[in-house]
């Protein structure tokens, strides 16, 4: 057998290595993008369950003192974080509880008879509006938002 005539094909050829770089290319994208909304879903149930556990609090607080807690606070978004920490004070809450000052919110009818908590969603399948126009849900923002209201 003549080595010399025989033809060697150890490596891969340009158009090879493009294709395959291609394709990881591609898959990674595909990839990042499925992750980055998984994420934001993820994110925004968290945000929904955290004012259904809030509501509750409420309630029961409502029910032990006859009206919802006023903060002291005029900042809708520095009063949700007020009455979370009346809530987990008192413990109707458990602690820490959730406490993003730019995604809640809270605000309390005049009377102390209803309230409303709202969070601020991510996602844009989840659209609300937080403004009522009975008076007892009035967060001003905008986005979508989640809200739980009692009147």
């Amino acid at each position: 057998m003549n080595w010399k005539n025989q033809k060697r094909n150890n490596g891969f050829t340009l158009v090879e290595l493009l294709v395959v770089m291609t394709i990881i290319v591609v898959l990674a994208s595909v990839g990042l993008v499925s992750y980055r909304n998984a994420s934001i879903t993820a994110r925004d149930a968290k945000r929904k369950a955290d004012i259904e556990a809030v509501r509750q609090a409420l309630v029961l607080y409502k029910q032990e003192n006859t009206l919802y807690p006023q903060p002291s606070e005029t900042d809708q978004f520095l009063r949700f974080t007020s009455v979370v920490g009346t809530l987990v004070n008192n413990g109707f809450l458990s602690a820490p509880g959730p406490s993003d000052p730019t995604r809640y919110a809270y605000t309390r009818k005049d009377s102390g008879q209803g309230f409303c908590v709202c969070a601020t969603l991510e996602g844009t399948n989840n659209k609300g509006n937080a403004t009522t126009s009975s008076g007892n849900c009035t967060i001003t923002g905008s986005g979508n938002f989640y809200c739980a209201k009692n009147p």
